[in-house]
């Protein structure tokens, strides 16, 4: 864990010139790139679910939709990788479903995410297991998928 930390600390500065390369073409705005970084309105007491790609938010829809049903009195907020799932969630057009961005895997990130959902669970659909954001959760954390390998579970 501590090899990954050093990791993520020396690449911050060539991520965050993607970041700004990114803004710079027009491919991310502004409230993308907050999304990111933990900001954005949001409902505490959600339950939280991420998938990477447009791919697991589909094969995901069915799980998301029976975790709606099954606590009514909860508002879910969905997480992805990319623009394009997020619009995939939003297009959905799901009562009580935010979609946005994920959070980056800093911890700073993660914890001004978690103080201002403060998530009920984490749902982590396929492979998307990310060091910080499972090592720093205080709610419980679900990992469901087909694909996983007996090595990753």
């Amino acid at each position: 864990m501590f090899l990954y930390r050093l990791i993520l600390t020396l690449a911050f500065p060539v991520l965050a010139g993607l970041a700004m390369l990114r803004l710079w073409r027009g491919s991310e705005t502004r409230a993308d790139l907050w999304q990111r970084l933990g900001y954005g309105d949001s409902t505490p007491g959600a339950i939280w679910i991420h998938a990477a790609s447009n791919g697991e938010l589909t094969s995901a829809r069915g799980l998301i939709e029976a975790v709606a049903a099954a606590f009514p009195d909860r508002h879910l907020v969905i997480t992805a990788n990319s623009t394009t799932g997020r619009a995939l969630v939003q297009g959905w057009a799901m009562p009580r479903v935010t979609a946005r961005l994920a959070p980056v895997d800093y911890r700073w990130a993660l914890a001004r995410f978690r103080q201002a959902w403060q998530p009920a669970a984490l749902i982590v659909i396929e492979n998307e297991l990310w060091p910080n954001r499972l090592v720093t959760a205080s709610e419980p954390v679900i990992c469901v998928g087909a694909r996983m390998s007996a090595g990753s579970a």
